[in-house]
């Protein structure tokens, strides 16, 4: 199980504690962090039902061997 986020809340991290063994935390301080090397995209779609299709394009067009994936919501 992975947990990725720029915020995760005081209260997420120690809920880690209640359903893993052992976890491994990586924290970076905000000064710290490095994009060195990490490119990123944004794409703004003007229609809900197109972004899969844009997300598809995008892997057609870009040699990506490793991707991070945002979404704004939990429920898709």
């Amino acid at each position: 199980v992975v947990l990725i986020s720029a915020t995760l809340p005081h209260e997420i991290l120690e809920m880690t504690n209640k359903f893993m063994t052992d976890p491994v935390r990586i924290l970076v301080k905000r000064d710290e962090l490095t994009l060195e090397g990490i490119k990123q995209f944004f794409v703004a779609v003007e229609r809900e039902e197109w972004k899969f299709d844009t997300l598809c394009d995008l892997y057609d067009t870009l040699t990506i061997t490793q991707a991070v994936i945002f979404c704004n919501t939990k429920r898709k």
